[in-house]
């Protein structure tokens, strides 16, 4: 194998989102393809993050996000499909509002999704984790439109690779 080849295996392309204010408090969301292979059902792993700082773009200092303190789920093709049908608007949230419970050995997360009309449309995305020592985490983000419809045709046109691998 070239030395290239070795170093491409190891990147994994993430298609992300970022939302940063002035006051410090918007998010970041990243949405990362695991496809199928023979040893392992495919997954599309979702990384959130809270802003951490607010930025001066008058002094060119960009905001930072918290990427330390990130929250990572696993949506199995089930999920990402029921994503996807809320994302159309078929649905108007995932699961009638009762979003997706994952549980792991570092704690439980809940996931929603839901489509928000007003004051302003989007798609509200949030996730709430709680480890096992008690410590509450929740980062909430909004998809506009263009991105909820972009985000859609990332995912729904990856179900053969989440679903069957290469």
């Amino acid at each position: 194998m070239r030395e290239e080849t070795k170093k491409e295996t190891n990147l994994q392309p993430a298609f992300q989102f970022y939302h940063p204010n002035p006051k410090g408090n918007g998010s970041a969301v990243g949405f990362r393809l695991f496809p199928a292979t023979l040893r392992s059902g495919g997954y599309v792993q979702m990384e959130i993050a809270k802003q951490q700082t607010g930025g001066d773009l008058e002094r060119k200092v960009f905001p930072t996000f918290n990427w330390k303190e990130r929250i990572i789920v696993r949506l199995n093709p089930t999920e990402v499909a029921e994503i996807v049908r809320c994302l159309r608007g078929i649905v108007e949230s995932i699961h009638d509002g009762a979003g997706f419970a994952h549980r792991s050995d570092g704690g439980e997360s809940k996931i929603t999704l839901v489509h928000v009309v007003e004051p302003r449309p989007c798609y509200q995305l949030k996730v709430m984790h709680e480890t096992l020592a008690g410590v509450d985490r929740e980062v909430a983000f909004y998809l506009y439109p263009a991105e909820a419809q972009a985000l859609e045709m990332a995912l729904s046109s990856n179900m053969g690779l989440l679903c069957f691998g290469s």
